[in-house]
């Protein structure tokens, strides 16, 4: 798809049942933030900072790091699971709004200013 524009990702991820992240390498991944904001529940390889956003087992399925077929079973086991998908999808939702709405990430970066002030 190239490039998508920002008033256009909820359309696209709300086409999806399930978000897959077959990155190696990763650091945060605001995708992964994202797809759980529609309620898409997550694949993705253990790296990085991946861990940070999506809670194994809860929010969504991390592999081992490379592990091909391990992504592709957890794919497959929400895919073929409409219950778990949904109860998954709705934690992450519930997950990126307690934890990493913009006002929350905001105030979280204003304190450690003024915590680096302090010091």
């Amino acid at each position: 798809m190239g490039e998508v524009k920002d008033d256009l990702l909820p359309s696209v991820y709300n086409c999806a049942d399930v978000f897959v992240l077959p990155s190696i390498q990763e650091g945060q991944g605001i995708v992964l933030l994202e797809a759980q904001a529609s309620g898409k529940p997550v694949v993705a390889f253990d790296v990085g900072g991946v861990d940070e956003t999506v809670r194994n087992n809860e929010t969504g399925l991390l592999v081992e790091r490379g592990n091909s077929d391990a992504l592709a079973e957890g794919l497959m086991k929400f895919l073929f699971d409409k219950p778990l998908r949904e109860k998954i999808g709705a934690k992450g939702r519930g997950f990126v709004m307690e934890n990493f709405t913009w006002d929350i990430c905001a105030q979280k970066m204003l304190k450690v200013y003024r915590d680096a002030l302090a010091n």
